[in-house]
Formats: C-alpha cells, structure tokens, sequence
C-alpha cells in the first residue's frame, strides 16, 4: 500500500496485486480490499483529529461491486464529522480502468488520547 495522494481531508492509496493476495477464483481476496478501505479512512480521520486523540473504526459496511484481478485505487472522501464521530466514505476503483469496484463507508469514534491511556492502565 502507498499513499498517492493527500489533498486537505481527502487521502488517495493504491495497492498492487501478488500471487498470495488472489483467491481460490483468481481474484483479490475481498479482506485485502476492506483492509486497504479501513486503512485509508482511518488514516484520513487520524488527520482530522490530530495528535490529541484516537480515531477507532465503529463500523465499516462494504459493499462488492465486481471481482477483481488487478490493483485497485482507493479514494477516501470525509462526510461528515461531529466532535465524537467521523464518517468517511472510501471508494476503490481499478487502476487501469477506473471501474469502481467496492464503496465502504466507515463510522469513526473519536477518543481523547488520555482517557485511552487511563483505560490501559486498569
């Protein structure tokens, strides 16, 4: 994974593709593909919360839109953002045909970094 872009909220990463990434169909294993969404939505509301807090996945449905065989980009748009949760979409398209290929809109709660250090020493 490599970051392609930053532009104020939004985060470009793309991923390339190997033999171990493939299923037994031939096709990128969908988890690899939720793992580059997650990674690129929490990376963008790391950003928007700053050095004070934790940005933690609530949820992140995904929605598969066709198989895929080769590496894909990874667009990550913010939402919206209240002062406790972030909500950020993440689209992935293939790189050579810019075909979408799985939307994942993730939920993001915003923890104060000291009430996460004081949960970790109990």
């Amino acid at each position: 994974m490599r970051t392609v872009d930053v532009r104020d909220d939004d985060l470009t990463l793309a991923i390339g593709m190997t033999t171990p990434e493939f299923n037994r169909d031939g096709y990128m294993h969908g988890g690899i593909l939720c793992t580059l969404a997650d990674d690129a939505i929490g990376a963008a509301a790391r950003r928007l919360v700053g050095e004070g807090a934790h940005a933690l996945t609530l949820e992140a449905p995904a929605n598969y839109l066709i198989n895929v065989t080769q590496g894909g980009i990874c667009r990550c748009t913010a939402l919206h953002q209240t002062t406790r949760l972030v909500l950020r979409e993440t689209r992935i398209v293939e790189d050579a045909t810019d075909a979408l290929m799985m939307i994942v809109t993730g939920t993001y709660d915003i923890i104060p970094r000291e009430v996460d250090d004081v949960d970790r020493d109990r």
